[in-house]
């Protein structure tokens, strides 16, 4: 199990710097939480991010923490309109809700004891 493992890892490794950045970003993407994509709005909000992305850097602010607004600038230096981050945003959550995903199988591989 453990020399598993560690192949895992390994591999994990190697394909970590052979795949592009922008692959390596779009897969990080889908890892985060609710919270990561609201960037500073109310769930209820129907704001699109790229718009918060804007103010956020006509106030000044270029740069910001994935907690704290990077989904809005990331939205708004890729021109992403409302329903491309919707389109986004349920790719994102269809990924992580199904079962049969790298997520999942990742997981339960690496926390067999």
């Amino acid at each position: 199990d453990e020399l598993q493992i560690a192949q895992t890892f390994l591999k994990q490794q190697l394909m970590s710097l052979v795949q592009p950045t922008s692959s390596r970003f779009v897969l990080w993407l889908t890892l985060q939480k609710d919270g990561f994509y609201r960037g500073g709005r109310s769930a209820s909000e129907r704001l699109s991010a790229a718009r918060i992305g804007e103010r956020l850097l006509h106030s000044g602010n270029l740069r910001a923490s994935p907690r704290d607004g990077m989904w809005p600038l990331v939205c708004h230096e890729v021109g992403l309109s409302y329903d491309q981050e919707e389109r986004i945003r349920q790719c994102q959550r269809t990924i992580l809700a199904n079962g049969d995903s790298w997520v999942h199988r990742h997981t339960a591989q690496a926390t067999k004891s």
